[in-house]
């Protein structure tokens, strides 16, 4: 063998290395075009999910502001009939206005003021057990109402319970000290009972408002005035009581 031949046999053999450049060139081609396919793909498939996304939400927001509208109409309607349904009770009376308010309660029987207005109207007829369920109904759905509170007040002052009335009278001052129609009929109910500083003072809260007629307001300064000069002869009278009581003593 020649010394050619020894040099040609030690060389390493072709193949695999063909094999392993082709293999090299050909995985950096196949690599990235296999990754643009894939990220392309997820890239669609993305905003595909956010466009079902927004169509969703405005779909949604289409109709949560058609139901808006709807509620808000519905609530500007039950105003315009309860102010006119009032307005009659106003003008001619209990007995007169109870139709509507009927009216507006099948329609909207949960409606609290309406509930409260239709026991105010029984209360007006001395239709006692059906004033009592319905203000009571009211009252269960706004515990902490001062008018709920004081139109029940009011409701046990008619049918002469006056503690019970008082009770709720205090109860709609706790939470408004200003509540009008809970001073004027608490002073009244105080008056009934002798205890005329009480009275003086609910009086006076009440003048102090100022949202009433000039007529009402000369006719309770007057009475203030009356129960002053009642609780100083009643002061008196304790006085001399017991002055005399120590003397036989």
């Amino acid at each position: 063998m020649t010394e050619t031949q020894k040099k040609l046999e030690n060389l390493p053999p072709k193949q695999p290395l063909l094999i392993k450049h082709t293999l090299d060139i050909l995985a950096p081609a196949s690599g990235p075009k296999k990754t643009i396919v894939i990220k392309t793909a997820g890239l669609l498939l993305l905003l595909i999910l956010i466009a079902a996304i927004s169509f969703t939400w405005l779909s949604h927001r289409r109709l949560g502001q058609k139901e808006l509208s709807t509620k808000v109409s519905a609530l500007e309607e039950m105003a315009q009939l309860s102010a006119a349904a009032v307005q009659v009770y106003r003008s001619q009376g209990a007995a007169a206005a109870e139709p509507s308010f009927t009216k507006l309660l099948e329609k909207y029987p949960e409606n609290a003021q309406l509930l409260a207005n239709m026991g105010i109207i029984y209360l007006a007829k001395e239709e006692y057990n059906k004033a009592e369920q319905t203000l009571q109904k009211a009252l269960a759905s706004d515990p902490e109402n001062t008018k709920f509170l004081t139109d029940l007040g009011t409701y046990h002052m008619a049918k002469n319970e006056n503690e019970k009335a008082i009770e709720y009278f205090n109860k709609a001052l706790e939470f408004d000290p200003s509540e009008p129609a809970a001073l004027i009929n608490r002073a009244i109910l105080f008056e009934k009972k002798n205890q005329w500083r009480s009275a003086v003072q609910d009086y006076e809260n009440y003048l102090k408002q100022n949202k009433f007629h000039v007529d009402l307001k000369i006719v309770i300064e007057e009475r203030v005035r009356l129960l002053r000069s009642l609780a100083h002869m009643s002061t008196n009278i304790l006085t001399n009581t017991e002055e005399a009581s120590h003397v036989v003593q």
